[in-house]
């Protein structure tokens, strides 16, 4: 059975309600980010294991599991041959400030950079509507990056604040021939 790591983090944000998965109103990002770090640390180790010597590790900050410090990205599940990075299977970015340009724009930046199996990008928005226009930007940066490649795949997942709800959208870069 094929482990696909889109599906897994997907399905389980559309079950993370973020106003009662720790029983109280959204009054600070840090409790939300932990848990969410939390879960996707759950789901990378859920994947099988590499060879020996190979290794899959996870880098990110906050967590009390055994993890590496915080590398390039809010979240980032890697895989080393001994002391050289062989794949980055997920790069994370999380970013609940509202404004687009400087807040989610600017941590998006960073994955359409990124050499990466998946590239997650998780935020809020006032409303779906905001979210749908969030979404069709940010598929537009990813499509404007003179080195995005065929194949290249993006999960985007943003947070509703009216309604309270979960709205995801996936993609991945076609060259334009």
């Amino acid at each position: 059975m094929v482990f696909d790591l889109g599906n897994r983090i997907l399905g389980y944000l559309n079950k993370f309600e973020v106003s009662d998965s720790l029983g109280e109103i959204w009054v600070s990002n840090k409790p939300w980010t932990r848990e969410l770090k939390t879960r996707l640390y759950e789901i990378c180790t859920e994947m099988p294991s590499l060879k020996p010597p190979f290794q899959n590790l996870i880098a990110t900050s906050g967590m009390e599991s055994p993890v590496n410090s915080e590398w390039l990205y809010d979240f980032t599940f890697y895989s080393m041959d001994g002391s050289n990075t062989t794949n980055i299977i997920l790069a994370a970015e999380i970013e609940w400030g509202l404004d687009f340009e400087d807040d989610i724009l600017f941590d998006f930046e960073k994955l359409i950079q990124a050499r990466s199996d998946y590239r997650l990008m998780i935020f809020q928005a006032a409303n779906n509507n905001a979210i749908a226009e969030i979404f069709e930007k940010l598929k537009d940066s990813a499509n404007r990056f003179k080195h995005s490649q065929n194949g290249d795949k993006y999960l985007l997942a943003g947070w509703s604040q009216q309604p309270n709800e979960w709205k995801f959208k996936t993609c991945s870069y076609t060259l334009n021939k």
